[in-house]
């Protein structure tokens, strides 16, 4: 997994991260190899923010083993590991 960071004056925070998994053994017609790409930004002062996701492969929640699923989310994000109390 490959994961970068930049802070840019007192706009936000960019995040961004991808990942691949190979599997040997999968069902017929199931793809071998998935995909999973994320990115987002946070605003500061509010923490909060948007992201979207990508993904590709085989189910990743294993309710469809034999099923090849490709997914786009779009959502809001809160990053608490910034929060101040006041």
């Amino acid at each position: 997994m490959s994961r970068f960071l930049f802070r840019s004056g007192a706009t936000g925070v960019f995040h961004a991260s991808a990942a691949t998994e190979w599997r040997d053994r999968t069902g017929p017609g199931v793809k071998k190899m998935s995909l999973d790409a994320q990115t987002g930004f946070t605003f500061d002062p509010h923490n909060m923010g948007f992201f979207l996701r990508y993904y590709t492969g085989q189910d990743y929640c294993n309710l469809g083993y034999v099923d090849n699923r490709h997914l786009v989310q779009i959502g809001v994000r809160f990053d608490n590991g910034r929060f101040r109390g006041r």
